[in-house]
């Protein structure tokens, strides 16, 4: 796993962005955005989302990802 990526798509996702297999190919430069995402979750413990989504157009669906806020802010309260 290239820990350079791996920062990449951390950094995009907890900026609020959502990531697709799209955007992680065209933004990041990676073909597997979906695998650092599954890595970030299991050994990182973000809490990311997903759901599945379907392009009007061509009725092919897609995966979107983006970090949690709300947990995020449930763990902030908890420390302090």
């Amino acid at each position: 796993m290239d820990s350079h990526t791996k920062e990449k798509v951390r950094v995009y996702l907890e900026a609020g962005n959502i990531l697709t297999s799209y955007d992680g190919f065209e933004k990041l430069g990676t073909t597997c955005a979906k695998d650092y995402v599954g890595f970030l979750i299991r050994k990182d413990h973000l809490p990311i989302k997903s759901e599945w989504r379907t392009n009007p157009n061509t009725k092919k669906r897609y995966k979107a990802y983006w970090i949690a806020r709300e947990i995020q802010q449930v763990f902030a309260k908890e420390l302090f």
